[in-house]
C-alpha cells in the first residue's frame, strides 16, 4: 500500500511500480487522516515535512499501523540542510533532527537515528550551478 496526498506523485509511483513489475495498492490520501485496520511489517514516512505538532501526530499514527515486530523508516530533510545549502524546505520548523525524531518515537524503540550527509556535488537533487 502506498499513499500520498498528491495525485501526480501517485501517478509517477504507479508508473515506476508498473515498470518494475511490482503490484501496489496506490491511494491518493492524507497521512494525517487516513485510517486502516491493516497492519504492516514496514511503514515508511518519506519527506513528509509538517509543523511539529502535526508531524508528531502522523508518526504516532504510523507506529499504530505497524504489525508486531514491524519497522518504521522515516527519511527527510535535516535542519542542517539550511546552513549547508542542501536541497529541501527552507523553513527550519518543518525540518527533522535526530533529537526530534527520537523524542517522538522514543529512544527505546530506535535502531538507528542519525543525520546522513549527502555529497551535494553529485546529488541529483542539488540545485544546478
Amino acid at each position: 500500500t502506498g499513499l500520498d496526498f498528491s495525485a501526480e506523485a501517485i501517478g509517477q509511483a504507479r508508473e515506476h511500480a508498473r515498470a518494475a513489475g511490482v503490484d501496489v495498492d496506490w491511494l491518493v490520501a492524507d497521512a494525517t487522516t487516513w485510517q486502516t485496520e491493516e497492519r504492516f511489517d514496514l511503514v515508511t514516512v518519506m519527506y513528509l515535512h509538517l509543523p511539529e505538532e502535526l508531524f508528531r501526530i502522523v508518526l504516532a499514527r504510523a507506529i499504530g499501523w505497524l504489525a508486531p515486530g514491524g519497522h518504521l523508516l522515516v527519511l527527510g530533510h535535516d535542519r542542517g540542510n539550511i546552513d549547508a545549502g542542501g536541497p529541501g524546505p527552507g523553513n527550519p520548523d518543518i525540518l527533522y533532527t535526530p533529537e526530534l525524531l527520537s523524542s517522538i518515537v522514543g529512544p527505546e524503540r530506535i535502531l538507528r537515528c542519525e543525520t546522513v550527509s549527502r555529497d551535494l556535488a553529485t546529488d541529483p537533487e542539488s540545485p544546478a550551478e
